[in-house]
């Protein structure tokens, strides 16, 4: 046996740029574009130089607002859709070190146990500490997607009406 250490392979830079998703490229396209405008306003760029990248980062903030709405509208279906109807939970068996993973209805669930006759939270206290957790989260969740979204709306508003873009 040898003590050799494993060599890791090391890709070039270009290989991660090449793998890299859309919004995040163009996230990156407008920070340098930024940084442009910015090096023109303090003299180590001419001002025709940061004009135009003052105009291309508006653009391309533009459009990553409008990716990131999309984004944010899938996220929020997809979250409405756990809530609601079900989702996976990692739950501990009974021995120590086993998982099993179940559906949980988590609201229809909670629904269906509290119009059945006799049930109680007491009933099943386990299975509703744990929907009730979920749905908690799911909740939260859904509340910070909905902040996000506002956000969002009030960038697109802003980068509409500034005075370097006739974008929108």
């Amino acid at each position: 046996m040898s003590n050799s250490p494993v060599k890791q392979k090391t890709r070039p830079f270009i290989h991660a740029l090449m793998h890299t998703p859309p919004p995040v490229l163009l996230e990156l396209v407008n920070a340098i574009a930024d940084d442009l405008y910015t090096c023109s306003r303090i003299g180590l760029v001419g001002l025709r130089t940061g004009d135009k990248a003052a105009k291309f980062a508006d653009w391309c903030w533009f459009f990553s607002t409008i990716i990131n709405l999309v984004e944010n509208a899938m996220e929020r279906g997809v979250m409405k859709d756990l809530q609601h109807q079900g989702t996976r939970l990692k739950s501990a068996d009974r021995s120590p070190g086993t998982q099993i993973s179940f559906l949980c209805p988590v609201e229809g669930r909670l629904y269906t146990e509290s119009m059945t006759l006799g049930a109680t939270t007491k009933s099943n206290p386990s299975a509703n500490k744990i929907d009730e957790t979920e749905l908690e989260r799911l909740r939260k969740q859904d509340y910070w997607l909905v902040v996000t979204r506002n956000k969002l709306f009030l960038d697109l508003i802003f980068v509409c009406e500034l005075p370097s873009t006739n974008s929108c």
